[in-house]
């Protein structure tokens, strides 16, 4: 579920946490969450042992894009669907507080609210340093993150978000807002981070980061290594195999570590709940 206050919603409208909630977690042996908002609320409503899984994977690391040149524009790539929850206003706003005029915002998607965007964009002055490319076949996209610096991931309600990895698996860096998947996964080495505790707050962060990643190279250049260095470890085989090893230890009723981080195994009775 992408959004905890949204999961606790359905599973329990009238009352915080459901006898059929609470009778699930009794009865399972391993509680999985993709966030730690989710995990939290897990927890408070009495699983006893709760770990983190991440539901998306690559299918390899890709090369990492070329070296920018100095001094060279810095180009940033938002990508997802163009839809509220998604955020691409906060990053607009964010490129128009950024100090420097030589950042650029690319858009690849397309939805609902494609012509509020494109006017949003307007208003603000930011003229061409956004282009809107709308919908960009998933057989290019390889192509547009190797032309690109870092991905900016702005989503409100997002249990991680499938572009965050196949971003990283280019070399992107990632600069977003620090909650969700992105909080409970993403290594710090790799991304520029932004508290989520005002709109106003998260915008200033987000342009701060813009200026930072694009006024120091060699930062950059250690995120791309960082995320190549994530997303080796993030492929959907390892995924598959951590998968089976849970369902084997929750049949089998053993205890033991598994390869994917913050999972706890083992435990109480026979079943997954996640």
């Amino acid at each position: 579920m992408s959004d905890p206050a949204d999961f606790a919603r359905r599973i329990a409208p009238d009352q915080p946490y459901s006898p059929t909630l609470r009778r699930s977690l009794a009865h399972s042996s391993v509680v999985l969450a993709t966030n730690i908002e989710t995990k939290d609320l897990l927890e408070r409503a009495g699983a006893s042992r709760v770990g983190l899984f991440l539901d998306c994977g690559v299918d390899g690391r890709s090369a990492p894009p070329a070296p920018r040149v100095a001094g060279e524009r810095l180009t940033l790539l938002w990508a997802g669907r163009l839809e509220p929850q998604k955020g691409l206003a906060i990053a607009l706003r964010a490129m128009a507080a950024s100090k420097y005029p030589d950042r650029s915002l690319l858009v690849a998607g397309s939805g609902t609210g494609q012509a509020e965007m494109e006017g949003l964009a307007q208003s603000l002055g930011l003229g061409s340093r956004v282009q809107f490319l709308g919908r960009v076949p998933h057989e290019t996209m390889q192509a547009l993150f190797q032309s690109c610096d870092a991905l900016v991931f702005t989503s409100l309600r997002d249990s991680f978000g499938s572009v965050v990895l196949e971003a990283m698996s280019n070399g992107l860096p990632v600069i977003a807002l620090n909650h969700q998947g992105i909080r409970a996964f993403v290594p710090d080495d790799a991304a520029l981070k932004v508290s989520v505790n005002s709109p106003q707050q998260a915008i200033s962060d987000l342009a701060d980061a813009f200026d930072v990643l694009g006024s120091n190279p060699q930062l950059k250049q250690s995120m791309s290594k960082a995320a190549l260095s994530f997303v080796e470890k993030q492929t959907w085989k390892r995924r598959a195999e951590s998968m089976n090893k849970l369902y084997a230890d929750a049949i089998n009723g053993t205890a033991s570590e598994t390869s994917e981080p913050g999972v706890f195994n083992g435990g109480r009775q026979d079943s997954i709940c996640c």
